[in-house]
């Protein structure tokens, strides 16, 4: 049985269409992700960070999550649905340092800042906030523990604290553009 010049052309282009088609899928896989949230690494705390430009503050290499950890965002709300592992994640960083040094000492938790990004950009600082605080801050913020809602269904919000006229960084039209690029954008819970 021999092949025809139209067959060997043929399985030669859909060789070429499927090479093409992996090449693809790795350049994926390596591109940073359309949304991420990083902590900042070291012991920085929200005054020191706030003094730097977002571009210079030190991430951790690893994102605490991606668009991948993500079921939707939910915009105007920012409220984020997600896995239980991510809770897990957040609250485990959120309340790391609750437990004291000394016995005698009193629980002081960390500011555990994170910066959240959209593709290659930095966009916003904001911190993940142990709920035990007795202030509230000025900033966005993730106030933990968090706990499954009313549904059972794990997610968490990025709150902000609105006082006067100021631009809410949370609404920024780039993480707007990454999520739907990412498909987890919903315009209402």
């Amino acid at each position: 049985m021999g092949f025809s010049r139209r067959s060997t052309c043929s399985a030669a282009v859909a060789l070429c269409v499927l090479t093409a088609g992996g090449t693809l899928a790795e350049e994926r896989s390596d591109a940073p992700p359309e949304f991420a949230i990083h902590l900042v690494a070291g012991t920085l705390t929200v005054d020191e960070a706030r003094a730097m430009a977002l571009d210079a503050l030190p991430l951790e290499e690893d994102p605490l999550l991606t668009e991948r950890d993500l079921e939707a965002y939910y915009w105007p709300a920012h409220t984020l649905a997600t896995t239980e592992e991510v809770i897990e994640r957040l609250n485990d960083v959120g309340m790391a340092g609750l437990k004291p040094a000394r016995p005698d000492d009193p629980p002081r938790p960390p500011d555990r800042l994170f910066v959240v990004s959209a593709g290659k950009e930095r966009i916003y600082l904001g911190l993940i906030w142990p709920a035990l605080r007795s202030s509230i801050p000025g900033m966005p913020h993730v106030v933990v523990p968090l706990a499954m809602s009313e549904d059972r269904s794990p997610g968490f919000g990025i709150q902000m604290i609105e006082v006067g006229d100021f631009d809410d960084p949370r609404s920024d039209p780039r993480i707007h553009e990454a999520l739907a690029r990412a498909g987890v954008l919903r315009e209402s819970p």
